[in-house]
């Protein structure tokens, strides 16, 4: 097996690579073996070459990252729709992944990715500028509880308004 090295380094994928990409991931014998795998070159070597006999070439590394990558947008779409009281985020490989990874215990969808040797799933799970989930989570936590208590403060000042409306009808 090579890893492809005549693979498109910084091309974008396709929606047919990432459609037949995630076919592959999705088979159970390839779950099992991302679950299992403390080191999973092997695995993505193998999913390289899979790429390739449907007309797709990328390499072991791109195969890794690009997991990687629709696993946290996958888990950050999760966590946002997850909240009560936000719109819903839609994100076109969603479904796909959900189908995977949805009803698999969330340890499972962290570390299936992540080789054994490298950072944490986590923390190497960055956003579009750099940041990491967690960081990202916490940014919108702060955010949302500051939304939450400035609806709380105008609440109250309605309420208040409302009861020296009903005191100075009842002088």
């Amino acid at each position: 097996m090579s890893s492809h090295s005549n693979s498109r380094p910084n091309m974008p994928w396709s929606n047919g690579e990432v459609k037949t990409f995630l076919s592959l991931v999705a088979e159970e014998r390839i779950q099992g073996e991302l679950d299992g795998a403390a080191r999973n070159e092997k695995i993505f070597l193998e999913l390289a070459e899979a790429m390739a006999t449907h007309g797709f070439t990328r390499s072991s590394k791109q195969c890794r990252d690009k997991l990687k990558k629709l696993k946290c947008e996958y888990r950050a779409v999760a966590v946002h729709n997850g909240r009560r009281g936000v719109d819903k985020r839609r994100w076109k490989w969603f479904p796909e992944m959900d189908a995977i990874y949805g009803k698999r215990p969330a340890s499972s969808v962290r570390e299936s990715v992540v080789d054994s040797a490298g950072p944490s799933p986590v923390s190497s799970c960055t956003s579009g500028n750099g940041q990491s989930l967690r960081e990202l989570i916490s940014e919108r936590l702060a955010a949302a509880a500051a939304d939450i208590f400035s609806e709380f403060e105008k609440t109250i000042a309605r309420y208040e308004k409302e009861i020296d409306r009903q005191r100075r009808l009842l002088e």
